[in-house]
C-alpha cells in the first residue's frame, strides 16, 4: 500500500501489541461519559426541532441553520463513539479489525470523508449562526424577510461547501496506522498540496474571524437596549465566548497537523487532545443554545420550572421581538 501522506510517515503499521490496554480502555469509557449524554440531548433537540414543535423552529432561520449544525455534531459524536474511539481506545479488538480496514477500503474511506465532511460543514454553520444573530440585531425589522431569501441559499451553502475540503480524501486511498495500542485512519494525499488538516484550518480560522467580528457588533447593538436585556447580553456573551474558545482551541490542534513538523513523540498526545477538543465543540453547542434559549430549554426539559418567563429575554430573535 502506498503510504505518501505526511500523516502515515508519524504512526507506525499495524498493532502494537506490547501497549498496555487497561489506561487506553478507562480512556474510552471517560469518553463514554460525556458523549452519551451529548448523543442523547441532540437527539432530543433534533426530535423538538424537526417534528414535535416544527412549526415552531422550523420557521425561524436561526433555529433551522442549528439544526443542520446539531445533525453535524451528532453524526461526528456517533462515529466517534461506535468506530473511531473504539478502534483507537480498545487494542483488544485491533488485530481482528486492523486487517478488515486495511483490505475492505471502501468502508473506512466512507467512514472518514462523512466524519471530516461534519466537521468542515461545523465551520460554515458557525459563520452563518454568527451573522443570522447579527442581522437579526441590525434591520429587526427586516431580519424575517431577508432571512427567508437566503436560507436556500444558506442550506446549499452549507451542504455543499465541505466537499472543497474533503475532495483528496475522496479520490484518495484510506488506510489505518497504528496509535495509542490500536489504530486510527489516514490517507494517501493523492493530490499531495491539498492537506485535509490545512484545508480544515483555513476553514475553521475564517469561521472564528467572522465568529468574534459578528458577535462583537452584535453585543455593541444590543448594549442600546433596555437595561432588562443586560442578564441576555451577558449569556450571548457566555455563549459566542464559549464557541469562539472552542473553535480556537480545535483549530490550534488542526494547525499543528496542517503546518509544523511533527514528530512521533508529541503526536500521540496533541492527537488526543484534539480529538477532546472537537468533543467539547460537538458536546457543549446543544448545551450552550439549551442555555440560550427559554423556549428550547422547556421543549427539552418540560418542567414549570424551565418554563421562560415572559419578562426575560434569552435569545437574540426573542430580543428583537420584544422590544
Amino acid at each position: 500500500m502506498s503510504q505518501n501522506s505526511s500523516f502515515s510517515d508519524i504512526f507506525e503499521d499495524g498493532c502494537d501489541l506490547t501497549y498496555d490496554p487497561l489506561p487506553e480502555n478507562l480512556k474510552y469509557l471517560t469518553q463514554l461519559f460525556y458523549m452519551v449524554p451529548g448523543i442523547i440531548i441532540h437527539f432530543r433537540i433534533l426530535s423538538i426541532m424537526l417534528f414535535q414543535h416544527r412549526k415552531i423552529y422550523m420557521i425561524q432561520s436561526f433555529f433551522i441553520i442549528f439544526s443542520m449544525d446539531s445533525i453535524a455534531s451528532l453524526t461526528q459524536l456517533i462515529l466517534d463513539l461506535f468506530i473511531q474511539r473504539v478502534i483507537i481506545y480498545i487494542p483488544q479488538l485491533c488485530p481482528s479489525l486492523y486487517p478488515l480496514f486495511e483490505h475492505y477500503v471502501l468502508f473506512p474511506n466512507i467512514i472518514f470523508s462523512i466524519y471530516n465532511y461534519m466537521r468542515a460543514a461545523k465551520s460554515i454553520i458557525q459563520i452563518f449562526l454568527t451573522v443570522n444573530r447579527m442581522t437579526c440585531v441590525l434591520a429587526p425589522l427586516r431580519y424575517s424577510q431577508i432571512w427567508r431569501r437566503f436560507i436556500p441559499v444558506t442550506i446549499a451553502f452549507i451542504t455543499l461547501s465541505p466537499f472543497l475540503v474533503i475532495w483528496n480524501v475522496i479520490i484518495s486511498e484510506t488506510f489505518p496506522v497504528s496509535i495509542f495500542g490500536g489504530f486510527t485512519l489516514a490517507y494517501t494525499k493523492r493530490v499531495r498540496w491539498a492537506s485535509l488538516s490545512m484545508f480544515q484550518m483555513i476553514f475553521m480560522a475564517i469561521s472564528l474571524t467572522i465568529t468574534v467580528f459578528t458577535t462583537s457588533i452584535t453585543l455593541f447593538k444590543m448594549r442600546r437596549l433596555e437595561n432588562r436585556l443586560k442578564s441576555s447580553e451577558r449569556t450571548l456573551c457566555f455563549a459566542s465566548f464559549y464557541m469562539s474558545a472552542a473553535f480556537f482551541s480545535a483549530a490550534l490542534f488542526q494547525s499543528y497537523f496542517a503546518f509544523f513538523s511533527i514528530t512521533a513523540a508529541y503526536t500521540d498526545l496533541v492527537y488526543f487532545l484534539q480529538g477532546f477538543a472537537f468533543d467539547v465543540l460537538n458536546v457543549g453547542s446543544p448545551i450552550v443554545m439549551v442555555l440560550i434559549s427559554g423556549q428550547l430549554r422547556y421543549h427539552v426539559i418540560p418542567v414549570k420550572s424551565m418554563a421562560p418567563k415572559h419578562s426575560t429575554v434569552v435569545s437574540v430573535t426573542s430580543v428583537i421581538r420584544k422590544t
